[in-house]
């Protein structure tokens, strides 16, 4: 009941008229990423004891968060790929959408909302709050609906995360938490080996990986899906003006209720 307010208000404040279909599983989505944050520590307490117990308190916060990380990007980035070749979505690609796209953007959704919580919390670097937030909004917006058919593209950065995040398991910072993607090159200067991973192939090929994939996904891809987007938007509205009438009203209706 109270979720259905929630989605109601939202809809009717804020213009996001499909989330009433989703908000069950963005509240789903809060509780199993949690979940996975309590299941990580009991796990590594008993897979990666002598490493795990060794951790201050706050590292081990920080490596829980790890893996609420990097099952949300391997997961999202798998349930994200089909959407680029729906062909709902393809034939309007700024204002289509579909139940699976609202589903799996509800899955994004309620892992952002979980961390903006765990950085309140915690207490984390206002850095962190405004990249939680600044997602969360973007992808919030694809209630409207707007951009299903991109957001699903822009997802697929997150193919770069478990990459990334299997570097911080291998090592750990002495000096913060921030080093993670520069440990690749001087992890002797600014980090301190706790699982003995530093000098194998493992790490090596793991490294390398990440640089390929980040490369190739973030910049290249992203680049490219970028100027798509912003063409294909200006484009459509240049050829669609009752579409831009309905922006306009729904712009209007929001000053209203907000009156």
């Amino acid at each position: 009941m109270a979720l259905q307010i929630l989605a109601s208000f939202l809809s009717r404040y804020l213009g996001l008229t499909k989330i009433e279909n989703h908000i069950n599983v963005i509240a789903l989505s809060i509780v199993s990423f949690h979940a996975v944050y309590l299941l990580g520590g009991l796990i590594s307490r008993y897979w990666f004891e002598n490493v795990y117990e060794d951790l201050s308190a706050k590292e081990k916060i920080v490596w829980r968060v790890k893996i609420v990380s990097f099952v949300h990007a391997v997961a999202i980035s798998i349930l994200a790929y089909p959407l680029l070749f729906d062909p709902h979505l393809m034939k309007n690609k700024v204002f289509g959408y579909t139940t699976y796209s609202g589903d799996v953007y509800a899955v994004t959704c309620g892992y952002f909302v979980w961390d903006i919580v765990y950085v309140l919390v915690q207490g984390q670097h206002m850095s962190f709050l405004l990249h939680g937030i600044a997602c969360l909004a973007v992808f919030l917006y694809s209630y409207t609906p707007f951009l299903n058919y991109y957001g699903s593209a822009f997802l697929m950065f997150e193919l770069s995360t478990p990459f990334l995040n299997l570097v911080y398991f291998m090592v750990t910072t002495i000096h913060g938490f921030g080093f993670e993607f520069a440990s690749v090159f001087i992890s002797n200067l600014f980090l301190q080996d706790k699982c003995s991973y530093s000098k194998t192939l493992l790490f090596k090929l793991n490294g390398i990986v990440l640089l390929l994939v980040f490369f190739l996904v973030r910049i290249v891809f992203g680049l490219y899906m970028s100027v798509k987007t912003f063409g294909n938007f200006f484009s459509f509205l240049g050829s669609n003006t009752l579409e831009i009438i309905r922006l306009r009203q729904n712009c209007k209706a929001f000053k209203l209720d907000r009156k």
